[in-house]
């Protein structure tokens, strides 16, 4: 065993990964609620609006509803995007895109 390996929480990496990417991208980024509910990131420029989910897996029910809560919470139609690990091809939710993260950072 390899130490400091045991009890990696893989979602708060990715989601530190996804920061340092979007702070790369976009001159703003954010933290967001929505009544209760959190958004993981929201980033600005000029131009638009993107609001981001991070999570390591969707494939839960139960998360999937929890991560797609704050994003379907929000009334406006700039773009909403859930960041995964799942290697599924690109799928939406009533308009909220979900996408694996290392084909987003490839982009």
């Amino acid at each position: 065993m390899l130490l400091g390996t045991s009890g990696i929480d893989f979602g708060r990496v990715l989601e530190n990964v996804v920061f340092l990417e979007l702070m790369r991208r976009y001159p703003n980024v954010y933290i967001g609620k929505v009544d209760a509910l959190e958004v993981d990131f929201i980033a600005t420029d000029a131009q638009e609006v993107n609001y981001f989910q991070v999570c390591a897996s969707m494939r839960d029910e139960k998360t999937r509803e929890h991560e797609l809560a704050p994003l379907q919470s929000i009334g406006d139609n700039f773009p909403k995007t859930v960041l995964t690990l799942d290697p599924d091809p690109v799928t939406y939710y009533n308009g909220i895109k979900q996408q694996n993260a290392i084909e987003w950072l490839m982009l």
